[in-house]
């Protein structure tokens, strides 16, 4: 079974730099505050925007519908996420590296136990996403639901 390590973001939606750590393949809670207006119901600290990078990472577009403008923090013009992953059984680790850019088109590299798969280097980006998910089991539907 595959596992989540770590994500690292980068100017992408409201974080500048975050990375979080999944320890021992433990359930995560994920709490936002508000530290600039607590009177707002929404804090805007970006809870969502960890599972949108997630789904980023994994198949190359955000859960919410969104246009990569929108995904780019505000006056940057690329961000990126790293999303690693685990699998104890396959004795295999994945590193996903996703670069955004808002006006161009983005890329995906991915790292198999610490060394870039070459054979996707070359592909379009849709290959890369489908090899993933065939590595990882799971269909784009089953993922997204």
């Amino acid at each position: 079974m595959w596992y989540p390590v770590s994500l690292k973001i980068v100017n992408l939606f409201s974080h500048e730099d975050s990375t979080f750590d999944f320890v021992n393949n433990q359930t995560t809670l994920v709490s936002g505050v508000n530290k600039t207006d607590s009177n707002v119901q929404s804090n805007g600290s970006g809870k969502t925007s960890i599972l949108d990078c997630i789904s980023i990472a994994l198949i190359g577009e955000p859960l919410r519908d969104i246009s990569k403008k929108e995904i780019v923090r505000n006056g940057e013009k690329s961000g990126q996420c790293i999303l690693v992953l685990k699998n104890n059984v396959l004795n295999k680790e994945f590193q996903i590296v996703r670069d955004i850019n808002a006006t161009k088109s983005s890329n995906a590299l991915l790292y198999e136990n610490g060394e870039l798969n070459i054979n996707l280097k070359d592909l379009e980006v849709k290959e890369t996403d489908k090899y993933i998910l065939k590595q990882l089991g799971i269909s784009k539907e089953d993922l997204v639901n």
